[in-house]
C-alpha cells in the first residue's frame, strides 16, 4: 500500500519549554533530596563487632532534643568547580545558625568575606567529590570550620544547605 501526502504533519510546540521545565523540576527534587539526607542523614550502619555498646549509650544525634536557634540567611553563591576546560559549576545557599539573636550583627557583617572564602574553597572542589552524602557531609564540615573561622566558633551551631545543585 502506498502512504498518502495528503495528510500534513503539525509541529509539536512547546517541547522546548516541557523540556526545561522538566529539567528545573528534576534540579529542584535532586536539591531537596540532597537537602534532606545532609540534615537528616543517617551514619552508615556498624559491621558486627564493631560496635561499643558503652558509646553508643553517650552518643546521641548531632540535632536530637536540640531546637534551631536564629538563622542567618545567604544569598544564593554561584562557583566554578576544579574542572578545567568543562566548566563545571555548583550553585548553594546555605544558612548559619547562630547561637544568639545578639550575633547577628556580627555574623551579617561577616557575610562578603564568607561568600569570597566559600567561592575560594568550591574552586578547589572537583566534582566527584560533590557526589552522595559523605561528600556532602564533608562539604558541610568543611564549610562550617570556614565560617567558624571568620566569625569565631562561638558565635556559630551549625550550617546548612538549602540548595546544593552542580552543573
Amino acid at each position: 500500500m502506498a502512504m498518502s501526502d495528503d495528510k500534513e504533519e503539525v509541529p509539536k510546540k512547546g517541547g522546548k519549554k516541557k523540556l526545561v521545565l522538566a529539567l528545573i523540576i528534576f534540579n529542584l527534587l535532586a536539591a531537596g533530596g540532597v537537602g534532606y539526607f545532609v540534615i537528616f542523614g543517617e551514619e552508615p550502619e556498624e559491621e558486627e563487632g564493631d560496635s561499643d555498646e558503652e558509646g553508643d549509650e553517650e552518643e546521641e544525634e548531632p540535632m536530637a532534643g536540640k531546637g534551631f536557634g536564629p538563622l542567618v540567611e545567604m544569598k544564593p553563591l554561584v562557583g566554578n568547580l576544579d574542572d578545567p576546560g568543562a566548566g563545571r559549576y555548583v550553585k548553594i545557599k546555605l544558612h548559619i545558625e547562630i547561637k544568639s539573636e545578639d550575633d547577628r550583627p556580627q555574623v551579617e557583617a561577616a557575610l562578603v568575606p564568607i561568600r569570597s572564602e566559600l567561592l575560594v574553597y568550591f574552586t578547589g572542589v572537583k566534582p566527584a567529590d560533590t557526589i552522595g552524602s559523605k561528600n556532602k557531609k564533608r562539604i558541610i564540615a568543611d564549610v562550617t570550620d570556614l565560617v567558624e573561622g571568620i566569625v569565631g566558633s562561638e558565635l556559630v551551631r551549625r550550617v546548612f544547605f538549602t540548595e546544593f545543585v552542580t552543573q
